[in-house]
Order: structure tokens, then C-alpha cells, then sequence
């Protein structure tokens, strides 16, 4: 059977407390038993010592005097009255003349009891065994009676050793009662903290389900700041870019959609003009067939445009080598230089540096093309744009920077958005269908699948800089 998570952890915490409470209560009772035994064991041998003491003078003039026995006795019944233990007085040899109990004379010679001959050696000693006659077990303890430095005997006491299990078990059964109602509490205690910590855990499995059935809006509450906590502001920070996520894909779906739809829509309606009879005027149809020529290169560009996202998007490593920035920036530079003369604008290149990058070729080219120009387009006759390129220790800084119209404020922010154009007022024309709006948008993520960053700054009709940050390739 596959137990729940609550009751794995609720089953570890009874076992740990079960272990816990259980080790310390076993310890506790087994020193207890030791306390008890010994301390009844330490009170009898007391109680021989003290009783031997006042026997010493009976058995003194029974033995050397000859005082009658049953004086003797009398005497000892007095001395054994107010005890709580039976007492046994033995010869030097371990033979019975007294006890306080049964007939002394059905007992055996005890002289090879464990603790009658420690007393004839002057040595404390006790033992638990059954009684000979009523077969009971019982404590027993002996001191030897002497009298002027001479032993005459020996003093037996001994007790039952039932009451001292009772005391055993009694303790063991408080020591019980209270291991069990510590384990209650901490199998309470622990049910408690069990739903504590998974509540988080629950409430991220049931946002997660709610996310799997389309409710991106959900939260998880956070409270505190330790790791469960954490996770919750992580799932809730996941959950608020998988949401971003998905609303730029809507909405590039949208856009794709729409900059796909208006060319088609063109080349459908001259075509249908076409066959409708605008074949038969070579003026009409010289138009339409450029028309659509038009727009066919345009779709052709935001196909290739759209096919580079894809490959810079993808997860796949790219097809990288080391990169002579120089070389790559000169070519970009003589691709640009007809166009720039042709617009009256200076287009400079300043690059002392000789550094290298680890990347794709084709891929840095593409963006210093759409870099520079745009950087042309916007810029007005007589002005300048400037390529430029330094380094640090780490890095490759190239800038390219223009004295054109600039990027209003308001747009600047998304001005990496794909199909975001900032001049969106623009009307297209055969001869100009403006941009796609992907071309800032390819840059930047050619710029980041090269582990680099790409920032800009403008001023409304001061110019415009980009400045883009690259690792340098090993070994420089």
C-alpha cells in the first residue's frame, strides 16, 4: 500500500517519539529498579548491623552463661517485634537457634549462604533466593554479633521480595502511563505539523492542477520566509512569466498572422483581377504583377525573418567559431558604404582592436547589417554614423551609434518587441512595405544566445546608440 506524503511524515514522527520516549523510559525504569533494589538492599544491611549490635548481649550469656532458651528467646522476640524484616540468628558453624518467623530447626545449615559467610569475614554482602521452607524469594542480609571483639554469631534478617517488585512495577507503570500520554501528544503535535508543512505543498499541487486546466491567474499565498515559502514565490513567479509566456506567444501568433494576412489579401485580389479580365490591359497587369511580385518578397522576408527566430530560439548549441570582429565589422561596413554615400551620410569605422568572440559568423553579421542599417535609414543627409569598438578584460564592447531622428520615449521600452515598429504611422508602398517589425527582436536574441547583452539610448532628433556587450573568446 502506497502511503501519502502526510502519513510518511506522520509515521516517522510517531516512530522517532516511539524510539525517543520508549529508549528514555526503558533507561529511566531499569535505573529506578537498580534505586529500589538498592536502596532496600542498603536498608536491610543497616538493619542486620543495628540488630546484631543489640543481640550481642543475649547471645553472649546464652552462650557463655547458659542462660536458659527460653529466655533467650523471649529476648530476641522483644527485639524482632518492632522489625519489618524476619530475623535468624546462626551459629558460628551456620546453624539456626532463632527465628522470628517459622521453627528454626526445619532450616538447614546456612553457613554457605552468600551473605552469612561474608559476614563471618567482616563484609557486607545480600542475595535474592527462594526461602526453603515457603519457597517465596526473598532479600536477605547478616551481620555477624560479636561482643568485646569476639564474634558468637550471626544475625540473618530478610524480606519479601514481592512488595519490592510491586514498588518496581508501580513505577513502571506511572513510567508507562506517562510515555504514552507523550507519545499521544506528540502523535497530536505531530498530525498538526504534518498538515502545517504540507499545506504549501497542497495548495502548490492544486494551483498546479488549476494551471493544467487553464486558470493562469492563480497565487499561492506566501507566508513567512523560510523555504516552503520560497517555493511558493517561486511557483508564483513561474506561474506569472509562463502567463507573460504565453500572452507574447498569442500575440506573435496574432501579429505573425496579420503580417502574413495583408500580403496574401493583395496578391488575391489582383490575381482575381487578373483573371477577371485585367489581364487584357498591359498596363493594369504590368501593375498588379509587380504588385504581387512586391509582395511576395515581402512575405519571403518575413518567412526568413521568422525561420531566424525559430533557429535563435531553438535549444539547440549553436554551430559557433572563433570570431575576428575586425574582418566582420570592415565587411559590414563596405556592404553599407554605397548606401550611406548615396544618403550623404559619413559612415566611420573605429576599430584598433584585434579581439575575438566564440560565435556564429552569420548570425553576428545579421545583426551589425540590421544595426547599421537602420542606423542609414533614420539618419538625415550630412549627418554621421559611427561603428566603434573596445574592450575590457572580459568582454567585447561594440557601439553603433547614429545622429538621426531618435526613438520617441513612450517607445524605447519596446522597441525589441517582435512586430513592435516604431514608425507604425508609416504607410506601406510597393516600393517601401516597411519593416516586419522582427529586425530588433532577431538581434537581441542573437545577442543573448551569444551569452551577451544589447542596451540603447536615444534622444529625439540627437541620434541613436546601441551598445552591445559580447564575452571575448578564450585565449584573448
Amino acid at each position: 500500500m502506497k502511503l501519502k506524503l502526510r502519513d510518511r511524515l506522520l509515521l516517522t514522527y510517531v516512530l522517532l517519539a516511539i524510539l525517543g520516549v520508549g529508549g528514555l523510559s526503558l533507561r529511566f525504569g531499569l535505573l529506578e529498579k537498580a534505586r529500589i533494589i538498592d536502596a532496600s538492599e542498603h536498608e536491610l544491611e543497616i538493619n542486620a548491623f543495628t540488630v546484631a549490635a543489640a543481640v550481642g548481649a543475649p547471645l553472649e550469656n546464652f552462650i557463655e552463661e547458659g542462660e536458659a532458651y527460653i529466655t533467650f528467646a523471649q529476648r530476641l522476640d522483644r527485639i524482632s517485634r518492632p522489625l519489618d524484616a524476619r530475623l535468624t540468628v546462626l551459629t558460628l558453624q551456620g546453624n539456626p537457634i532463632y527465628d522470628s518467623e517459622v521453627d528454626f530447626r526445619k532450616l538447614g545449615n546456612q553457613l554457605n549462604q552468600t551473605e552469612v559467610s561474608f559476614a563471618l569475614q567482616g563484609l557486607e554482602q545480600h542475595e535474592i533466593r527462594p526461602d526453603p521452607i515457603t519457597g517465596e524469594n526473598r532479600l536477605y542480609a547478616a551481620a555477624p554479633v560479636q561482643s568485646e571483639n569476639k564474634v558468637y554469631g550471626v544475625v540473618q534478617l530478610s524480606v519479601p521480595i514481592a512488595p519490592i517488585d510491586a514498588e518496581i512495577a508501580q513505577g513502571w507503570l506511572i513510567l508507562g502511563g506517562t510515555a504514552t500520554v507523550i507519545i499521544l501528544l506528540t502523535v497530536a503535535a505531530s498530525l498538526w505539523l504534518a498538515q502545517y508543512i504540507l499545506k504549501p505543498i497542497t495548495q502548490l499541487q492544486s494551483a498546479a492542477r488549476s494551471f493544467a486546466a487553464g486558470d493562469l491567474d492563480r497565487q499561492i499565498p506566501v507566508k513567512g520566509n523560510d523555504e516552503l515559502a520560497e517555493l511558493a514565490h517561486t511557483f508564483n513567479e513561474m506561474a506569472a512569466q509562463l502567463k507573460e509566456m504565453i500572452r507574447k506567444q498569442r500575440l506573435f501568433v496574432a501579429n505573425a498572422s496579420h503580417e502574413l494576412r495583408t500580403p496574401l489579401t493583395n496578391i488575391k485580389l489582383r490575381a482575381e483581377a487578373l483573371l477577371d479580365g485585367a489581364m487584357d490591359d498591359p498596363d493594369v497587369s504590368g501593375k498588379f504583377l509587380n504588385d504581387i511580385d512586391h509582395e511576395t518578397a515581402r512575405m519571403e522576408s518575413l518567412t526568413a525573418s521568422l525561420l531566424t527566430l525559430s533557429k535563435v530560439d531553438s535549444p539547440v548549441e549553436l554551430e559557433a567559431t572563433r570570431v575576428k570582429l575586425s574582418p566582420l565589422l570592415q565587411d559590414v561596413c563596405d556592404t553599407f558604404s554605397p548606401l550611406a554615400t548615396q544618403k550623404h551620410i559619413e559612415l566611420v569605422m573605429d576599430c584598433d582592436i584585434n579581439s575575438e568572440i566564440h560565435g556564429n559568423p552569420e548570425q553576428l553579421h545579421r545583426v551589425f547589417d540590421n544595426l547599421v542599417s537602420n542606423a542609414i535609414k533614420y539618419s538625415p543627409p550630412h549627418s554621421r554614423v559611427r561603428l566603434s569598438v573596445e574592450e575590457t578584460r572580459t568582454e567585447v564592447i561594440v557601439t553603433v551609434a547614429d545622429t538621426g531622428q531618435g526613438i520617441p520615449a513612450e517607445d524605447l521600452p519596446r522597441i525589441f518587441d517582435r512586430f513592435y515598429r516604431v514608425d507604425k504611422a508609416r504607410t506601406r508602398t510597393a516600393t517601401d512595405p516597411g519593416g516586419s517589425g522582427l529586425g530588433l527582436s532577431i538581434v537581441q536574441s542573437i545577442v543573448r544566445a551569444h551569452g551577451g547583452q544589447i542596451n540603447v539610448t536615444s534622444q529625439p532628433g540627437r541620434g541613436t546608440t546601441f551598445v552591445i556587450r559580447l564575452p571575448k573568446s578564450q585565449g584573448n
